[in-house]
């Protein structure tokens, strides 16, 4: 994470790399192909990827297997961790009076929130960027995602984007945060 500058003005990147991470436990892989595929396929420079997919331990093989079949040549690595996993799912309940679809309370999806957790390295303790531009993996990539990984966040730790979709309310108890 930069801020508010460009990654290369940080002095970060020196391999000027695009760190991409998706979170998924779906064995129904076909919209994470989708969304590696588009996003490769509307980069200028596609050989700058390196897209993280963090899952759950249990499917780590069968999505190794899979997306080196069907990404052939594009740098993807897999990761889980168990603990944080069970961590993240102590925090979670799911309150019968919320809209919230009862499938998506996962930790992996709430795993975005501790992406510098999953992506440390057992070796250095360091998450491999400064900045990791996350993604649904249901997303159909338009643009060159090079844009956002130079975007000046003005200071900000975090950028995203606005979908009217979505209520946060139905999601995070804001009574329980500000009570």
């Amino acid at each position: 994470f930069v801020r508010g500058r460009r990654l290369e003005e940080s002095g970060g990147a020196k391999d000027n790399a695009i760190h991409v991470c998706l979170t998924s436990d779906d064995t129904d892989l076909r919209g994470l192909v989708v969304t590696i595929r588009s996003a490769v396929a509307s980069a200028r420079e596609p050989g700058r990827f390196h897209f993280h997919v963090v899952t759950l331990e249990t499917l780590v093989s069968l999505f190794k297997e899979a997306l080196k079949t069907h990404l052939p040549g594009v740098h993807v690595s897999v990761r889980h961790n168990a603990q944080l996993q069970r961590r993240i799912q102590s925090f979670i309940s799911f309150r019968e009076t919320s809209r919230a679809r009862r499938e998506l309370v996962t930790p992996l999806n709430f795993a975005p929130f501790y992406l510098h957790e999953f992506l440390v390295s057992k070796k250095s303790g360091k998450v491999p960027a400064e900045r990791i531009i996350y993604l649904d993996p249901d997303t159909a990539v338009l643009g060159d995602l090079a844009e956002l990984q130079a975007l000046d966040l003005q200071g900000h730790a975090v950028g995203a984007v606005k979908t009217c979709s979505q209520r946060l309310e139905d999601y995070v108890d804001l009574e329980a945060l500000t009570g």
